[in-house]
């Protein structure tokens, strides 16, 4: 099984570092037009095999539609839905940044919501990230019968990279100078409003004002982001020893955690974040152990967080007051707890678990008839 992936030349160069930590003989990272490139890589190897199944994420299947016009009983595709055009485009329409912010985004999202139908009958499988999600695709889309070919495809990690660990805790505060302060983390972007590192940064301000002056926010952001997250640091007038903005490369991101004490991931009520959300990084703060300030909306895990006593689930993100009523027991440093709570996440999540599942799904497409393309 192999991965591959088309690049711009100037991402590709821009990036050459991250290209570099991540290529491998397994995974194959190529500079060029995408469209183009896809479609010659994988003729190729269509013309040396029997079958091939070739699984798309963030990427419209028109060359592979062409593909297997051409070679009709060998090229097989599945469809990974990480999210959905039309819930995030009424999600970006109800939350700009500001007004106009993403007038390019949607006007991409609306034509892609048109193509949506379409690129899911032609598919031969679907992964969802969630059961609720695949009720909502097979409502809107009857006459599909999706849930006859769609699947879950759960959130996993793996565990030799992800695990908490004292030793590397106390190695990492002391690389930091964090001393014995309280500190937060975020991981992810924050160029889409969903994410909500603006209320995060409230959430932070407000806990360093009225409870532990020496609080200290680490934010590890993708470097393309860095400029919207400066501006609402501005805002909340946080001073350079208060913050560590950053970006870690994957295999960092165990230290930044293990040395963090309340991992943070906000979200608004709203189908998108309620039925489609991939807690990927929540799962990443919880395999590292750390307690976590989470919403509720982020489909069922906040539930079993919350029954736990794994962190502080908020019923409404911006209510100050459930935020200083609930965060207590989350501000001092608790080692038998975080190793609780990263042997809980190894159980649920670790990525050898989910295996079998997946290659279940790769092997019964092998033998199965390809799918009309249609018109």
């Amino acid at each position: 099984m192999e991965m591959v992936t088309f690049l711009s030349p100037r991402a590709y160069v821009r990036q050459y570092d991250f290209v570099r930590t991540l290529r491998s003989r397994h995974f194959h990272i190529y500079p060029g037009p995408e469209c183009l490139f896809t479609f010659i890589y994988f003729f190729f190897i269509a013309l040396r095999s029997d079958t091939v199944v070739i699984q798309i994420k963030k990427r419209h299947p028109g060359p592979i539609d062409l593909l297997r016009r051409i070679f009709p009983s060998r090229i097989r595709y599945i469809i990974e839905m990480e999210g959905d055009f039309e819930y995030e485009r009424d999600y970006l329409r109800q939350h700009p940044y500001r007004p106009g912010f993403y007038d390019r985004e949607l006007a991409m999202l609306t034509a892609h919501v048109a193509k949506l139908k379409t690129m899911l009958g032609r598919a031969d499988h679907v992964f969802v990230v969630s059961d609720s999600y695949r009720a909502s695709i097979a409502q809107r889309y009857p006459d599909l019968c999706l849930m006859a070919k769609t699947s879950l495809m759960p959130v996993s990690y793996d565990d030799k990279k992800l695990a908490y660990s004292e030793e590397r805790r106390r190695a990492h505060r002391r690389k930091l100078n964090l001393g014995d302060r309280l500190t937060l983390i975020y991981i992810g972007n924050a160029y889409y409003s969903w994410q909500n590192v603006k209320r995060t940064l409230q959430v932070f301000t407000l806990i360093k004002r009225e409870l532990r002056p020496d609080a200290f926010l680490m934010l590890l952001v993708n470097r393309e982001d860095h400029s919207i997250v400066r501006e609402f640091i501005a805002e909340e007038r946080l001073g350079p020893d208060d913050y560590l903005l950053g970006y870690a490369q994957h295999d960092e991101i165990s230290d930044y955690l293990c040395a963090a004490d309340i991992g943070v991931m906000l979200r608004h009520d709203h189908p998108m974040n309620e039925i489609l959300c991939l807690p990927g990084k929540l799962v990443d703060y919880l395999a590292c152990g750390l307690p976590v300030l989470v919403t509720r909306a982020i489909q069922e895990l906040p539930e079993t967080i919350r029954q736990k006593a794994y962190g502080l689930v908020l019923d409404d993100m911006d209510d100050d007051r459930e935020v200083l009523a609930g965060i207590g027991p989350l501000l001092t440093h608790d080692a038998a707890k975080r190793r609780e709570i990263s042997a809980w996440a190894k159980g649920l999540f670790a990525a050898d678990r989910h295996i079998q599942s997946y290659v279940d799904v790769f092997t019964a497409l092998t033998g199965a008839p390809a799918r009309e393309t249609g018109a």
